[in-house]
C-alpha cells in the first residue's frame, strides 16, 4: 500500500511539472512575461485552458503610409488606450491609419461594434470610412442588405499623429460575431481625402526571442522582445512594430540596427556580444587591478607621510614641552618677582605711610596724619596701629572748626587772624571789599586760601546782589559766607559747606572745596542743588567719606530717602542708600561714624 501511495504522488508530480512547463510556455507565446509554472504545477487543465483563452499581449503596431499623402506639420502625441479582447494581427502598410483593436459589445439588446485606430500618419485625422464585413461563431459571412460587407463612419474627429480614436458603432445584424474591418477612406484636417486602392496587409506575428538572446537585444532596445523581421517593402522590428521607414516609430531603432537581430544574424550578434562583455570584462578587471595597484601605492604613500608626520608632531610636541618648560620656567620668575615687587612696594609704603603718620602724629599734624590713613591701601593695618589716637584727635579738631565760623579780614595782609585755622596746611578765610556798606548785598565777598608759605589762593567770589542775579566768576558757584553758613565739615582736605541764601529766590545747596598745595590747584564740586533737611545732615565716617542726608536728621537715617555719599579719595559723589551703606560697613554703620556735624 505504501509503495502504491509512492508511484501515485511520483506520477503527480510528474504530470504537474509538465503542464506548468507547458501552461508558461503558452503564456510566453502570448507576449506575457510572467511566471505561470506553479500555475499549471497545480491546477493542470484548467490553467491550460486559462493560458490559452488570454489574449495576445504583443505591442500594437504602426505603419508609415505612402510618401504621396499630404504633408502638414507635426503636432503633440495624444495616446488614448481601449481596451479590447483581440488585438490586430495583421497590419495594411499602404492604409494612413491603423486598426489596432476591434470588439463586439452587447448593450441592452443591442450589438455595437468598437473599432480602435490610430493615426500613423504626420497629418490629423477628421473622419474615416471603413468596409466591415461580418461573420458568425462558424466563420459564416453574414450579409447585410445582400451584400457581403457594411461601410462604416467615424466623422468630426481630431486625430493627432500618433494618437488613437475609437469609433462606436450599432452592428446592423444580431448574428455577427467577428468582423473583418479594412480601411476604405481617411479625411484629413487640410482636406485631403486618401482612399484605399489597394491593401497590402502584413502579418505581425512574430517569433519571441530565445531566453539567451534577450539581454543581448535589450543592451541595443529595452523594449526588445522579438526576432527582427527585414523585408524588401517593410521591417518588424524587435519591439513587435512593422515600419516603411529607416527609423521605428513606436522605440525609434534605426532599422540597420534592427537587422542585426534577425533570426539569420542572430547567433552572430549574440557571438559579437559575448566577445565585447569578455573585452569589456578583461577591461574592468585591468582597471580594477590598476586601482588596486593605484589604491596599494597610495596607502603605501599615506602609512608614509602619516609616519613623517607622527615623527613631525613628535618633534614639535618635545620642542612645545622645552618651550613651556623654558615659558612656565620664565613665567613663574615673572611672577615671582612681580610678586615681590609688589610685596617689597606695598611693604616699603606700608613702612613710608605708617613712618609719616607717626610723624605727623609727634608733631600734632591730625589732619595729615588722617589724610595719609584713609588714602592709604594699608588702611586696615594702619587703622588697627593709629586709628582710635587719630579719630579722636580728628573729632576735637572737627568740633572745633565747625563750631568757629570764619573772621573777617578786611586786610588780606592781616595773616594773624586766620593762622590758627589752618587744616593741612592751608587756611581758609572770607573777606568783604565794602565794609562800611549797610546792605550784605552790595557787597562783594571772597573765599581765600593762605598756603603754609603765605600765598594767598583766590577760591571764588560773590558779587553784588543786582537785577541780573549772582555773578558766578572762574567757574566757582559756591558761595559761603558768615550767616549763608548752617554747618561746616572737614576730611582729606575737603572742605564741605551746606549754604543757603537770604532774600533771594534761588536755592542753596551743598558744595565741597579743596585746595591741593602740591599741585597748586583749587577743587570744587557741587554734592547736591538741594538744600539740606537741617543741620544733622552729615555723617562722617571712619575711612573719611561724608554720608549727607537731604530729607531726614541722620540719627533717622534708615528714614531717610535721599542718601549721598562722598568718596574724599576720589573726590565724586553717588547716591546711596541704608542697605547699601549697612552692606559697606559690614551692617556697623554707628560703629563707623567719626562724628555727626551739629550746628
Amino acid at each position: 500500500m505504501v509503495y502504491m501511495e509512492i508511484v501515485i504522488l511520483i506520477i503527480g508530480i510528474i504530470q504537474g511539472v509538465v503542464f506548468g512547463i507547458a501552461t508558461n510556455q503558452i503564456i510566453k507565446n502570448k507576449g506575457y512575461n510572467e511566471n505561470w509554472f506553479w500555475w499549471g504545477f497545480f491546477f493542470s487543465f484548467l490553467a491550460v485552458i486559462v493560458a490559452a483563452t488570454k489574449p495576445d499581449n504583443h505591442p500594437n503596431q504602426q505603419v508609415v503610409i505612402k510618401p504621396e499623402i499630404p504633408q502638414e506639420s507635426p503636432k503633440p502625441v495624444i495616446t488614448k488606450a481601449m481596451s479590447s479582447n483581440d488585438f490586430a494581427d495583421k497590419v495594411d502598410i499602404n492604409s494612413p491609419i491603423h486598426i489596432t483593436s476591434w470588439k463586439i459589445q452587447k448593450e441592452n439588446d443591442d450589438l455595437y461594434l468598437y473599432i480602435q485606430f490610430l493615426n500613423v500618419s504626420d497629418i490629423s485625422v477628421s473622419a474615416v470610412m471603413f468596409n466591415v464585413a461580418g461573420f458568425n461563431f462558424f466563420t459564416d459571412n453574414v450579409k447585410v442588405d445582400g451584400e457581403d460587407e457594411f461601410e462604416v463612419i467615424g466623422q468630426d474627429y481630431s486625430v493627432y499623429p500618433g494618437m488613437h480614436e475609437t469609433l462606436k458603432t450599432l452592428l446592423p445584424s444580431k448574428d455577427i460575431r467577428k468582423v473583418d474591418i479594412k480601411v476604405k477612406k481617411v479625411c484629413f484636417s487640410n482636406g485631403k481625402i486618401y482612399e484605399s486602392d489597394e491593401c497590402k496587409w502584413i502579418n505581425t506575428k512574430q517569433k519571441p526571442l530565445e531566453d539567451r538572446y534577450i539581454e543581448c537585444v535589450r543592451e541595443e532596445n529595452d523594449k526588445g522582445n522579438y526576432y527582427s523581421i527585414i523585408e524588401q517593402d517593410y521591417w518588424q522590428c524587435v519591439c513587435g512594430f512593422v515600419n516603411t521607414g529607416e527609423v521605428c516609430r513606436f522605440c525609434s531603432m534605426k532599422k540597420d540596427i534592427a537587422s542585426k537581430f534577425t533570426m539569420n544574424q542572430m547567433a552572430d550578434t549574440y557571438d559579437k556580444y559575448l566577445a565585447e562583455l569578455e573585452q569589456e570584462r578583461i577591461k574592468e578587471e585591468g582597471i580594477r587591478i590598476e586601482a588596486e595597484r593605484m589604491a596599494e601605492i597610495a596607502e603605501r604613500k599615506r602609512q608614509e607621510e602619516a609616519e613623517q608626520e607622527r615623527i613631525r608632531l613628535q618633534k614639535n610636541k618635545k620642542f612645545r614641552r622645552k618651550i613651556t618648560a623654558i615659558c612656565g620656567s620664565m613665567l613663574m620668575i615673572v611672577v615671582i618677582v612681580t610678586v615681590s615687587i609688589v610685596f617689597i612696594s606695598k611693604s616699603r609704603k606700608y613702612e613710608n605711610d605708617r613712618a609719616n603718620i607717626s610723624s605727623y602724629i609727634e608733631e600734632e599734624e591730625y589732619d595729615s596724619a588722617f589724610n595719609v590713613m584713609i588714602s592709604s591701601d594699608n588702611y586696615d593695618k594702619l587703622t588697627d596701629e593709629f586709628g582710635d589716637i587719630i579719630w579722636e584727635k580728628e573729632k576735637e579738631l572737627d568740633n572745633s572748626f565747625m563750631k568757629d565760623s570764619f573772621k573777617h579780614a578786611y586786610n588780606a595782609d592781616k595773616m594773624q587772624y586766620i593762622e590758627e585755622k589752618a587744616r593741612n596746611g592751608v587756611c581758609y578765610y572770607s573777606i568783604n571789599t565794602d565794609e562800611t556798606s549797610e546792605s550784605h548785598y552790595s557787597e562783594t565777598e571772597y573765599i581765600y586760601a593762605v598756603t603754609s608759605d603765605q600765598s594767598k589762593i583766590k577760591l571764588f567770589e560773590r558779587s553784588a546782589y543786582d537785577k541780573k542775579g549772582y555773578v558766578f566768576i572762574e567757574g566757582l558757584a559756591n558761595k559761603a559766607f558768615e550767616d549763608d553758613f548752617y554747618d561746616t565739615i572737614w576730611s582729606n582736605g575737603w572742605l564741605f559747606l551746606s549754604v543757603s541764601i537770604k532774600d533771594v529766590d534761588r536755592s542753596g545747596g551743598i558744595y565741597a572745596l579743596k585746595y591741593d598745595e602740591d599741585k597748586n590747584k583749587a577743587y570744587e564740586v557741587k554734592v547736591t542743588d538741594e538744600t539740606p533737611y537741617n543741620s544733622y545732615c552729615y555723617l562722617k565716617m571712619k575711612d573719611g567719606n561724608i554720608v549727607i542726608s537731604l530729607d531726614q536728621n541722620l540719627n533717622n537715617i534708615k528714614e531717610s530717602r535721599k542718601l549721598k555719599i562722598f568718596d574724599v579719595v576720589n573726590g565724586n559723589v553717588s547716591d546711596t542708600s541704608y542697605s547699601k551703606l549697612n552692606e559697606k560697613y559690614d551692617s556697623d554703620i554707628k560703629g563707623n561714624i567719626l562724628i555727626m556735624c551739629e550746628e
